[in-house]
Formats: structure tokens, sequence, C-alpha cells
């Protein structure tokens, strides 16, 4: 199946199951480092777009999406999805006139890579400690204005980047999970730990 013919998320799924399979050959012509550098950026690309995907560290890791960094023609798109990770969302907001090119030529809407960035912003969150936000600290968090909260955390739901409730009376957004950006030590241990709690 062409992968113009998949959503971002299912073909984000393609690329970036390509790329891991081919993330320990070594023995690769020039012609194929070339195509798999094309993949790469592809990925990027693609992960960008697709609501569902968080996890941009797990990306960095990968080989080819590294070697990114060497190549002139493709290293613009490596920095701006370090951006969507390296940065607070009102400095994200601020830097995309830096990529206006690359968002044209890719059809990268403004209003979706600034809600992308906020759905990144959320998932920083720990909800070990604390599960309810008020809506100014959310406000500040997200770059948005407070009237917009509410709104922005329907769609948050809706698209299952969190799992919350809408305080209207206590003006707060109660957090009780969100997506991962990232599995590693830290949260392999939190992951063990509810599991013991529900056994």
């Amino acid at each position: 199946m062409a992968l113009d013919r998949l959503n971002d998320p299912q073909a984000f799924k393609v690329v970036h199951a390509y790329l891991k399979l081919h993330q320990n050959n070594s023995a690769m012509s020039e012609t194929e480092e070339k195509f798999l550098l094309d993949d790469a950026r592809r990925c990027c690309v693609l992960a960008i777009k697709a609501r569902d995907v968080i996890n941009f560290e797990e990306l960095l890791e990968l080989h080819s999406i590294k070697s990114l960094e060497k190549s002139a023609e493709h290293k613009e798109v490596l920095d701006f999805l370090h951006q969507f990770i390296d940065t607070g969302a009102k400095e994200f907001e601020e830097k995309l006139s830096n990529f206006k090119d690359l968002m044209d030529k890719e059809k990268l809407e403004k209003k979706d890579v600034v809600l992308k960035k906020s759905y990144l912003q959320v998932c920083m969150l720990s909800t070990e400690t604390n599960t309810n936000f008020n809506y100014e600290e959310l406000a500040e968090l997200l770059n948005i204005e407070k009237d917009d909260v509410e709104q922005w955390a329907i769609e948050a739901i809706q698209a299952k980047i969190i799992d919350a409730k809408i305080d209207q009376l206590n003006e707060e957004i109660v957090i009780k999970s969100h997506m991962m950006r990232k599995i590693g030590t830290e949260e392999w241990e939190t992951i063990h730990a509810k599991i013991g709690q529900w056994k």
C-alpha cells in the first residue's frame, strides 16, 4: 500500500517501523543511505502531523534520524523536531517564523503545529503528586488565553492525549493521566509501581 493512501498516524507507523528495522544495518550502499535519509525526514514530518505521536525523544534515538544532522538538505527538519522538545510553548511559537519555508513545503499549518506543541507540553506534567491544574497555570504552560483552556482540554481529551475532567466551578483541569512522551528508567519504575498497586 502506498504511503500517500494512508493517514498520517498509519503512515508514521509504517515509516517508523522501517527505520527501526534498519537501525543496526551498517552495510548499506550510498544510494540506500540516501533513501533512508529521505525516509527519516518523512518520519519526522509525519510524527509532527500525527496528533497521537508524542514520543519524539524515542525518534531522536534512531540512527537514521540522528544522521539528518549531517545532511544539509534535511538538517532543518531535525532542527524543527528539536524545537518541540527543547523549547517552551511561547518560545516555540516565536521561533516558528524561522521554519516558514519548511512548513510551507510540508503543508504544516501553524495552528496544527502549535496545538501539537501544546500536547507535548502537557505531557511533561507530573500527575504522580498533583492532578489538579488551574486554568491560569495551564494557560501559561500552553501559551494560550485562560478563556481557551476549557476548549483546549475538551479537544485534548477527545484526541486521547489526556484523561481528564473539567472542574468549571474551581477553574481546574483534573488530569488523571496523559500520554507518555518517553519511556525511560523512571517511567518504567512508575509503571511497575502502579502494576504492583493494582495487584
